[in-house]
């Protein structure tokens, strides 16, 4: 519905490779914020177990992605609009180190996978920016509450 404009936006990932561990570490990014912390909710959810067998290098980010894309559905203000943006930088993070969310056409049947093993994996061309801006979400939200 929105065309996608080029968004400057300055993103951090902090992880811990130690642990998996309670700590909360947050950053933010002209709204968008990415949290990589352990609450109730994610943990019932998102349970770390479910985790195990990704590298450490990747496995809070192929967690936080699936948090991500779990708020990026259902409503359409500001919080969903901006978890979209959070899932996507760090699908474009994830896709740096090599690992991608396919392994089908079919979505219920996606799954976390070295891109190298996906054979249906097209590299994202760079050229695109898939973000909402803040102009845009604003535009949803007055459109919403209409």
């Amino acid at each position: 519905m929105f065309p996608h404009l080029v968004c400057i936006t300055i993103f951090f990932i902090c992880w811990s490779s130690t642990a998996c561990g309670a700590e909360r570490a947050e950053q933010e990014s002209s709204g968008n914020q990415v949290v990589d912390y352990f609450d109730e909710d994610d943990l019932k959810y998102f349970p770390l177990s479910r985790y195990e067998q990704y590298p450490e290098p990747v496995k809070l980010l192929i967690r936080q992605a699936d948090i991500e894309n779990g708020e990026c559905r259902g409503r359409f203000d500001k919080n969903t609009l901006r978890a979209c943006n959070r899932r996507e930088l760090i699908m474009i993070e994830l896709e740096k180190r090599g690992w991608c969310h396919g392994g089908s056409l079919v979505g219920y049947e996606m799954h976390w996978l070295k891109c190298a093993n996906d054979p249906y994996y097209i590299p994202r061309d760079p050229s695109l920016n898939n973000l909402y801006s803040e102009e845009e979400i604003e535009e949803a939200v007055r459109l919403q509450n209409r």
